[in-house]
């Protein structure tokens, strides 16, 4: 790997080959230098792209759960709360996959017309 680094990455500092079976090694190690450089840099990339991802999908559900609450008039406090849970959840676990059970507790317990609402969708 140490000579597909430095072929790849210098110019013109390298033996150069003089027969047809070099050319053919260094070409290969050449291009396998390549190809696990764009290796890393895509892996880089995919962990950039599902961050973003995430966050994305998490801002999305924080808006619509709050702008659902809005519409159901509920109080500001039990908005407030439910804003607060969100923001904690986000920064200690950077998912809300797991959790949306602790959010249908918080609500439930804080509004009763909420819970039945719950219930009559587990059961249809």
């Amino acid at each position: 790997m140490y000579l597909a680094t430095k072929t790849a990455t210098s110019i013109g500092n390298n033996p150069d080959p003089e027969t047809q079976l070099e050319y053919l090694f260094m070409t290969f190690y050449w291009l396998s230098g390549v190809f696990v450089f764009a290796m890393l840099i895509g892996q880089i990339r995919d962990i950039f792209q599902a961050a973003s991802a995430s966050k994305t999908r998490y801002r999305r559900t924080m808006d619509g759960t709050l702008h659902y609450m809005h519409e159901l008039n509920l109080p500001k406090g039990l908005q407030q709360k439910v804003r607060l849970w969100f923001n904690y959840t986000w920064q200690h676990q950077k998912t809300l996959s797991k959790c949306t059970g602790g959010l249908v507790k918080v609500v439930c317990h804080n509004c009763p017309a909420i819970a039945t609402m719950f219930n009559r969708a587990r059961v249809i």
